[in-house]
C-alpha cells in the first residue's frame, strides 16, 4: 500500500496522504513533515461520520463516495474505501480541480487492487 500512496505525490500540487479507520487511527501514510497527522485523521474520521448521518437521515441518501474540503490555500479529498476504512489527499488549490479528481480516482484505482478489494 506505501507504493501505492506513493504515487499520489505525482499528483499536482500534492502534499500528503494517508490512509485511515473510521476510528480516526492512520493505517498507512505518505506525508511529510505534518507533526499534527494523528489529530487530523481523528478530525477526518468524525467528519466522515457526521456527514454520512447527515446524508442518511436528512437526505435518505448512502454514504458518500469522496468528499472534497476546498480551503482558501488547500483541499482535501476524502475517498471511501470501505465501510470502514478512507483515504485523504490533501493538495494546494492551484491545480484545476476536475484534473485533480481524474488524477485522484485514477490512483485509487491501484490502492484498491493494492488492498485486495
Amino acid at each position: 500500500m506505501q507504493e501505492v500512496l506513493r504515487e499520489f505525490a505525482e499528483i499536482e500540487g500534492f502534499k500528503g496522504a494517508a490512509v485511515f479507520g473510521s476510528d480516526g487511527l492512520i493505517i498507512e501514510q505518505n506525508w511529510a513533515d505534518f507533526a499534527e497527522l494523528d489529530f487530523l485523521a481523528a478530525l477526518l474520521a468524525d467528519l466522515v461520520t457526521l456527514v454520512n448521518q447527515i446524508l442518511h437521515e436528512k437526505l435518505g441518501e448512502e454514504e458518500f463516495d469522496i468528499m472534497t474540503l476546498e480551503m482558501k490555500k488547500t483541499r482535501f479529498f476524502i475517498k471511501k474505501i470501505d465501510a470502514f476504512t478512507f483515504l485523504a489527499v490533501f493538495t494546494d488549490n492551484k491545480p484545476k480541480l476536475g484534473m485533480t479528481l481524474v488524477e485522484l480516482k485514477n490512483k485509487f484505482k491501484k490502492l484498491l487492487v493494492a488492498v485486495g478489494l
